[in-house]
């Protein structure tokens, strides 16, 4: 079966910004397993890229408007996705969000007669808003009427969590509940990075994401100044734009690709997110036995089981955030529990070996009808 995957950004977007769209990103990468993937974004510095014979990865030039907006506009995607349409002759379109500009695809999708699978984490504007008051204003209203009509568009909107289907069903939207989730080989230990050392006795804190307002990376920069006189915890920052040099308790290691490897350093994980959908670096860092202390938004609440795999914490609670941070410093025998609750749920749930049988039956099912 033949895919073309569009999505706004996917890996390594707008350098040094270096946006990307993790999702996407497992979900070409997975997909590729059964099916040729043709991939189509923006931003990349390498225009055509293969890294394995069924993933094409093809990226065209934007106008990044950034945060809070974080809007890529892109005539030339909409051009380039005719052509590759024509020539490529996809059996399903897999659009990934449908508020983002890269979704005008789907109108195009179905003037050519394409079948279009929407696939979304959120719904911007509905239950998910930016922290710009303007921002947020303009999305409610880009919701209900642009995003609404390519949902509906979609022969299928696939859902990441379950708890979306109340907003799916009061929008009579035709949808699916499949989760995203993480290959198996994370389930298993990975090789340490060679560059990065941990002293005997520190208690390490990860952030991992962009340095964005709605991902709470001022939160956690307050955390860590709470924090600063524990001298065995330290705050590790992982992320392509953060500017901040290393001192006192915090560590910023800026952009990684070895991220994978760093799960295995950290002894949590923290999320204080505004606004979140399925977030990647939960999953992930739950796979290797990572208890996370999340904000109790989207979710993130269908990821982390309170008390059991981590805890959830009000989004913008900086004294909440150090007291679980305290607690599993000074617990790390219910840290250790809580990880392994945590990589439990992961493989269950969310490994994509079982959620590639989801998505072979949806796509089946759609290109037989």
């Amino acid at each position: 079966m033949k895919i073309l995957l569009v999505t706004q950004a996917y890996k390594d977007s707008f350098p040094p910004r270096n946006l990307s769209m993790g999702s996407a990103v497992k979900q070409a990468e997975q997909l590729s397993r059964l099916h040729s993937v043709h991939v189509l974004t923006v931003g990349r510095k390498v225009i055509l890229e293969r890294p394995n014979k069924n993933l094409v990865i093809e990226s065209v030039s934007g106008l990044l408007l950034p945060d809070p907006v974080n809007y890529i506009i892109s005539l030339k995607l909409l051009f380039r996705f005719i052509g590759i349409a024509i020539s490529y002759r996809p059996d399903i379109v897999l659009v990934s969000k449908f508020m983002f500009f890269s979704s005008l695809v789907v109108f195009l999708a179905r003037i050519m007669g394409l079948k279009v699978v929407t696939v979304t984490d959120t719904f911007p504007g509905i239950n998910w808003f930016p922290r710009s008051r303007i921002v947020a204003a303009v999305m409610w209203l880009y919701a209900r009427t642009v995003g609404l009509l390519v949902l509906r568009l979609s022969h299928k909107v696939i859902l990441l969590y379950q708890d979306l289907d109340v907003i799916a069903k009061k929008y009579n939207l035709n949808y699916e509940v499949i989760p995203n989730g993480v290959e198996p080989v994370l389930l298993e230990k990975q090789r340490l990075p060679s560059d990065i050392k941990k002293k005997n006795g520190e208690f390490w804190v990860g952030f991992v994401g962009r340095a964005e307002s709605v991902k709470g990376y001022n939160i956690a920069l307050e955390t860590a100044k709470r924090l600063e006189k524990i001298m065995e915890i330290k705050f590790i920052f992982i992320g392509g734009n953060q500017k901040e040099i290393t001192r006192e308790n915090k560590v910023f290691l800026g952009f990684r690709s070895d991220i994978y490897s760093i799960y295995q350093l950290l002894d949590c994980l923290i999320l204080p997110s505004f606004s979140e959908g399925l977030p990647n670096v939960v999953m992930e860092s739950m796979a290797q036995g990572v208890p996370v202390i999340g904000s109790s938004v989207g979710g993130v609440k269908q990821l982390i089981e309170n008390g059991k795999s981590g805890f959830l914490v009000p989004p913008g609670s900086v004294e909440q955030l150090a007291k679980q941070i305290i607690y599993l410093r000074n617990h790390p025998k219910s840290a250790t529990r809580m990880g392994e609750f945590a990589k439990s749920t992961i493989d269950d749930g969310f490994n994509w070996d079982k959620i590639l049988i989801k998505y072979q039956k949806l796509f089946t099912k759609i290109c037989a009808e």
